[in-house]
């Protein structure tokens, strides 16, 4: 583990898997290694995550692994636990389960063609 210092910063952004909001955290030191992080271009980084100083010990000790917590708003609210932080893999995984009860809409129409 790297140590922390002034330059590293919590990164976060709004993401929606399958219908679910999710915001990913990941503590690192710029937005392009945000980026590569995350897998998006650096225009999408710039004008939609945003940084903050260090706050999720979580985070803190595994730097640059992508980390997620439910967003506020939607089904997440009601079947996920807003404060817990977990992996975003784990969180995709949830997801693919609920969804598998309870299908979305495009899901019904995509299994139809």
């Amino acid at each position: 583990m790297e140590a922390l210092t002034k330059k590293h910063k919590t990164f976060n952004l709004a993401s929606y898997h399958r219908g679910i909001q999710l915001v990913i955290l990941c503590v690192t030191t710029s937005k392009k290694k945000f980026a590569e992080l995350t897998d998006k271009p650096i225009s999408y980084i710039n004008g939609y995550a945003g940084s903050y100083d260090l706050r999720y010990p979580v985070c803190n000790e595994n730097q640059e692994k992508l980390y997620a917590k439910p967003g506020i708003g939607g089904e997440a609210m009601f079947i996920f636990n807003q404060d817990e932080i977990k992996t975003l893999a784990e969180y995709e995984d949830l997801i693919n389960q609920h969804r598998e009860k309870f299908p979305t809409a495009s899901d019904y129409y995509d299994a139809q063609k």
